[in-house]
């Protein structure tokens, strides 16, 4: 499991930020990828220095807005059908849809600049404002804006993981300790209970 971890660590440094930028352009497009936790475990990396936070948030903000502009383009040019055709390619749930639908009519721009923060509406927003019919102005604004928020909030918390990692690391090995403990006293007692009774 170390080497697995090592691998990993190995390989987000040779990507560096040229690859997370990558990486974020297919967030940006709405294929299901797991964005927060890339942005996460960055974060975990600046807090070990390899990387600088304001490059990784300038890149991955610009990855993931370069890849929003792609879906919106799509959500103007092509309308709710082309979710309704191929959003089970891009492994889109139909309530996702129509949630994402909901809240763009009634919330409009503010879907995209908050709804980054929503799992399910983050995907959607940007081919959502594209059918909507929102300027590109405001698009450009507001998914940039939104993603810087949404990619700041994650490498926080990364960030905040990594110059925390060993305290947080006793305080679970301390309560998985505790909960292993009680674990098996009641393992124990259930199985000298059945024992009685039978």
């Amino acid at each position: 499991m170390l080497s697995l971890w090592r691998s990993l660590l190995a390989w987000v440094h040779d990507a560096g930020y040229a690859g997370m930028a990558i990486a974020m352009v297919l967030e940006g497009l709405g294929v299901p990828f797991p964005g927060d936790a890339v942005l996460a475990f960055y974060g975990y990396m600046i807090a070990l220095n390899h990387f600088s936070y304001w490059q990784v948030l300038f890149w991955s903000a610009v990855g993931s807005w370069l890849g929003s502009l792609v879906a919106f383009a799509v959500g103007r040019a092509y309308g709710i059908e082309f979710l309704h055709r191929f959003g089970r390619l891009l492994l889109l749930q139909p309530k996702h849809i129509r949630m994402t639908e909901q809240l763009s009519d009634r919330f409009g721009m503010w879907v995209v600049l908050v709804g980054r923060f929503l799992p399910g509406v983050r995907t959607l927003s940007s081919y959502f404002a594209g059918i909507g019919g929102m300027t590109w102005p405001t698009f450009l604004v507001t998914s940039l804006l939104g993603f810087a928020l949404w990619c700041a909030a994650w490498l926080g918390i990364g960030c905040w993981f990594g110059a925390n990692a060993a305290w947080i690391l006793s305080v679970i090995n301390r309560w998985l300790a505790a909960f292993l403990l009680m674990l098996g006293i009641g393992l124990g007692v259930w199985a000298w209970r059945r024992r009685t009774i039978s």
